[in-house]
């Protein structure tokens, strides 16, 4: 079981609020529907929402879990994904060692036919490399 406190997270989210999108509504909407452990449905935990600002789900589970459940968002038409973690270098490390090799790596121009015929002349394409 996680441990949580909603009374600290609720101070930590209004220290923070930042966002009020469609997609922050949309979590608090989803919140109200989770279970007594703030899951709405296996391995996708909302309760995080209550501690941040902005669109806060997560995904939590064994590396097999997650891979599965992101393949499965990915069959069902997901095409981008934020990723972050608590400890953030902690949990990037575990996410990049044992999830990210496992799943597909597209280019998004590519996938939605929207590659340039040209490259931009801009300075972060023009400019020398440090």
């Amino acid at each position: 079981m996680l441990n949580f406190d909603p009374v600290k997270g609720a101070e930590t989210k209004s220290r923070a609020q930042d966002s009020w999108s469609l997609g922050v509504h949309r979590q608090n909407e989803l919140r109200e529907h989770a279970d007594n452990e703030g899951f709405v449905e296996p391995l996708f935990w909302t309760d995080i929402g209550k501690a941040r600002s902005g669109a806060g789900g997560a995904l939590v589970g064994t590396p097999d879990q997650i891979v599965e459940k992101l393949n499965r968002y990915m069959d069902m038409g997901f095409r981008a994904f934020i990723f972050s973690g608590y400890p953030l270098l902690d949990e990037a490390d575990y996410f990049t060692r044992y999830v990210l090799p496992r799943l597909p790596n597209v280019s998004m121009p590519e996938v939605q036919g929207r590659r340039l015929l040209h490259p931009a002349v801009t300075p972060p394409t023009t400019a020398p490399l440090r």
